[in-house]
């Protein structure tokens, strides 16, 4: 299981940063009578808008049940035309 969320505090009144921390938590899911030795995770992928931002590389939870990844990302602030 992946969750995908902001490192640390919400700030309060939105983001004004121009990079952020994403902090992705990773489960590994338990074994069952089909996969005995559970689901594992390899070579996590970041994506953003479709472009690669970043990989960990081989085994992402380090035989633990369970990981936190994060990563600096840069954000961009859009507004739209009516």
């Amino acid at each position: 299981m992946v969750k995908l969320s902001l490192a640390g505090e919400a700030p309060v009144g939105g983001i004004s940063a121009r990079t952020i921390k994403v902090k992705i938590d990773i489960t590994d899911a338990a074994a069952d009578r089909d996969r005995p030795q559970g689901s594992g995770a390899r070579d996590v992928r970041l994506f953003r808008n479709g472009s690669l931002i970043k990989v960990w590389h081989g085994d992402a939870l380090k035989g633990q049940p369970a990981a936190t990844l994060e990563q600096e990302v840069t954000v961009v602030c859009r507004t739209e035309s009516p």
